[in-house]
C-alpha cells in the first residue's frame, strides 16, 4: 500500500463519512434537477436581490469543550482536565445567511426545562442572538416558529419586498403557524432536497419532498 500510494500522489486514505442508504438513493440527478426547476421559477415569479435570498440550517453543538494540550511530566500516563459539563450533552445552534453573505444573529438551544438569559452571557456581543430551551436540545415547530418571529424582527420582510428562506425539510419546519407566518409577512419557504443538508442523526425526520410555502 505505501509503495502504491507513492506512485499516485494524488491519491489519500481517509475515514469515509457514513451515509445512509436513504441519503444515497434519495439525493439523485431527478430530485436535483426537479428542486433548480422550482427555484428557477420562484427567482422568475419575483425578481429577488443577492440581500433577499437566505439559507437557514441548524447544527449540534458539545456543550464539553475539548481541552488542549497541556505540560505533563513524562511517563504520566493519565492526565486530566476539568471540562464544562457530562460527555454527550449537545445544543442546537439556529443560523441563516444571505446570498450576500449577510448572517442572522443566531438562536441558542440548550437541553434544559427552564430559560436563564446567564446562558447567553458572552454569546456573540452586539448582535441580538435569542436562547430557548428544549427537553433534548433540539428544534422543535414550537421553537421554529420563535425562531421565524426572530428572522422577521431583523430582516423586516414584506408583501411588496418578499424574501426567499431556503431551508431543509425537518418537520419542524412544515407547521400551519409557521406557513401562515411566512405568508402573511412576505417569506416564500422553499424546502431543499432531502440528503443535501446532511444530518443523519435527524434523517429520520427529514421528509423527502420539495415544495414552497406558494405552492
Amino acid at each position: 500500500m505505501p509503495g502504491f500510494l507513492q506512485r499516485h500522489p494524488e491519491l489519500v486514505i481517509q475515514t469515509p463519512e457514513p451515509t445512509s442508504l436513504g441519503q444515497a438513493v434519495g439525493f439523485n440527478e431527478p430530485r436535483v434537477r426537479q428542486f433548480f426547476e422550482l427555484y428557477k421559477a420562484e427567482l422568475d415569479k419575483h425578481p429577488y436581490s443577492a440581500d433577499r435570498v437566505y439559507n437557514m440550517d441548524e447544527s449540534g453543538l458539545t456543550v464539553v469543550h475539548k481541552p488542549r494540550k497541556v505540560l505533563a511530566q513524562r511517563g504520566q500516563k493519565q492526565v486530566g482536565k476539568l471540562t464544562s459539563g457530562e460527555r454527550g450533552e449537545t445544543m442546537t445552534m439556529v443560523c441563516a445567511v444571505s446570498a450576500s453573505g449577510v448572517y442572522l444573529p443566531p438562536m441558542l438551544v440548550y437541553k434544559r426545562k427552564r430559560m436563564s438569559e446567564l446562558l447567553m452571557k458572552d454569546s456573540p456581543p452586539g448582535t441580538g442572538s435569542i436562547g430557548a430551551c428544549s427537553p433534548n436540545g433540539w428544534i422543535d415547530s414550537g421553537l421554529f416558529v420563535k425562531w421565524l418571529s426572530h428572522f422577521i424582527a431583523v430582516v423586516k420582510p414584506t408583501q411588496d419586498k418578499k424574501i426567499l428562506l431556503i431551508m431543509d425539510g425537518h418537520s419542524s419546519h412544515k407547521s400551519l403557524e409557521a406557513v401562515e407566518m411566512a405568508r402573511q409577512n412576505g417569506i416564500v419557504m422553499m424546502c431543499l432536497v432531502s440528503t443535501t443538508a446532511h444530518n443523519p442523526s435527524n434523517a429520520a425526520t427529514r421528509q423527502n419532498i420539495l415544495w414552497t410555502t406558494e405552492s
